[in-house]
């Protein structure tokens, strides 16, 4: 989502900082994959020596064929190395250009998904469908074979599935009841009876309802805000039934968003915590920005 006004109160300026924070999954992706092969290859070929790439087609039973498994794992590293190289540098691209973070559960949650990944199909493919090797190369392979792709392969993949999908929809307490508000356009009589402090402010949030690839984004995202808003300022207004629409240009052609507004009054503005949640919210919601600006309340 892109600036819609050319105007924005100065704690909420990002211009000396990038702004989107979250994990990209190609990346965190591709390392996972190459190192689950550096793994295998450091841990079962050469620490316990339990089979080559090629130990059960070609059983290294003389030098030279002891000579051709040892050039088919030093191809097999190799190619490991390469994947997880490529997957720093894009890696290295993506954080330099102010689009991801290097540190958040979902980037560590797309790490273990390719490590599963890369492990469920290494094992199928050379342990069952083309019987390059074994786990452990022994009398009935069945069992330790079957065991990798649980324990190494399934569980890693379903691990990570899960942090990816917490760290995109993060649960939030539930908003305790008395200082729920009905999250609709408040009406004039509630208005009315909050009181005329000098310090109230008028927070919106300008929330995407479709990402930038334009699929639309998860219902629950916007729940997961609102009870956030809710719990800690003890109400909220969205905006969400008649979107807004933001337009903008300095491209090619004019773009234009959908919007949903949502809007919280406090008495006070706390900059570091409004530009902490930004980021996130920038993350959950796939956005390079993400608008958030306050205003002075005159209630009358």
């Amino acid at each position: 989502m892109t600036e819609i006004s050319s105007t924005r109160p100065a704690y909420f300026r990002t211009e000396d900082r990038p702004a989107a924070r979250y994990a990209p999954l190609t990346p965190w992706l591709l390392i996972g994959i190459g190192l689950g092969g550096l793994i295998d290859g450091i841990v079962f070929h050469e620490i316990l020596q339990w089979h080559n790439m090629l130990s059960h087609a070609v059983p290294p039973t003389d030098a030279d064929r002891l000579r051709f498994n040892v050039l088919a794992d030093g191809l097999f590293h190799a190619g490991a190395w390469l994947v997880t190289a490529l997957g720093l540098l894009l890696l290295w691209r993506s954080v330099r250009s102010g689009r991801s973070n290097t540190t958040t559960p979902g980037a560590f949650g797309a790490l273990l998904g390719g490590l599963g990944l890369f492990n469920l199909t290494e094992g199928f493919v050379n342990h069952h469908l083309l019987e390059l090797h074994n786990v452990r190369e022994v009398a009935d392979p069945t069992e330790w074979n079957l065991g990798f792709l649980v324990v190494a392969g399934i569980l890693p993949l379903m691990l990570g599935a899960l942090l990816r999908q917490r760290a995109m929809y993060p649960r939030t307490p539930e908003p305790v009841a008395r200082n729920l508000v009905p999250m609709q356009e408040p009406t004039l009589r509630a208005e009315a009876q909050r009181p005329a402090a000098g310090g109230v402010h008028l927070v919106q949030i300008l929330l995407p309802l479709f990402t930038r690839g334009g699929q639309p984004i998860d219902p629950r995202a916007f729940d997961n805000v609102k009870n956030e808003l809710t719990t800690r300022f003890g109400g909220m207004a969205a905006y969400t039934r008649s979107p807004a629409e933001g337009r903008w240009l300095g491209r090619a052609s004019r773009e234009t968003d959908d919007i949903a507004v949502l809007e919280v009054q406090c008495d006070e503005i706390d900059p570091v915590w409004w530009e902490r949640y930004r980021h996130r919210l920038e993350g959950i919601f796939g956005q390079q920005a993400i608008i958030v600006r306050a205003a002075p309340v005159r209630l009358l």
